[in-house]
């Protein structure tokens, strides 16, 4: 006997694919919680994007990882501001810099507590590279979103 999917499981996976587009990516919130990576995982990194966007608020990274890492935004086009939210669990800073200048910084919070978001709106005019520099030490993990709104 052959398994068959049933019918709701299909529609719901036509519908989960309906909403992928290639190229840039229109912002939705994610309700899947990311957990720490400290190993403590009692309260995961809560998803820092805004669930109240306006309609055409691209979302130009979305990433999860731990230390000081680079991030390559994509052409900002006619942006005029990018938006930067996040959440980091540690007990250092998180520093978000372009070409060495800081935009946009934060204490973090110890593991095991409620995560707050942080955040900032940045200027165009304050930005002068693509590729900024998210500092933090090894053990602090970051859950970041960086979006730009219509």
């Amino acid at each position: 006997m052959r398994a068959r999917p049933y019918p709701a499981v299909a529609a719901l996976s036509i519908l989960a694919l309906a909403g992928c587009t290639s190229g840039s990516h229109t912002a939705s919130p994610s309700n899947t919680p990311v957990p720490s990576q400290s190993g403590s995982a009692a309260v995961p990194l809560p998803d820092p994007l805004p669930t109240d966007l306006p309609v055409g608020t691209k979302t130009l990274i979305s990433r999860t990882s731990q230390g000081t890492q680079t991030v390559t935004l994509p052409n900002l086009g006619n942006d005029k501001t990018v938006s930067v939210k996040w959440a980091c669990e540690g007990s250092t800073t998180l520093k978000i810099t372009d070409a060495g200048k800081a935009l946009v910084a934060s204490g973090c919070t110890p593991s095991g507590t409620q995560f707050p978001i942080y955040g900032g709106d940045i200027p165009r005019s304050l930005i002068t590279s693509t590729t900024w520099k998210i500092e933090a030490d090894p053990s602090t993990t970051w859950r970041i979103v960086i979006y730009a709104a219509p």
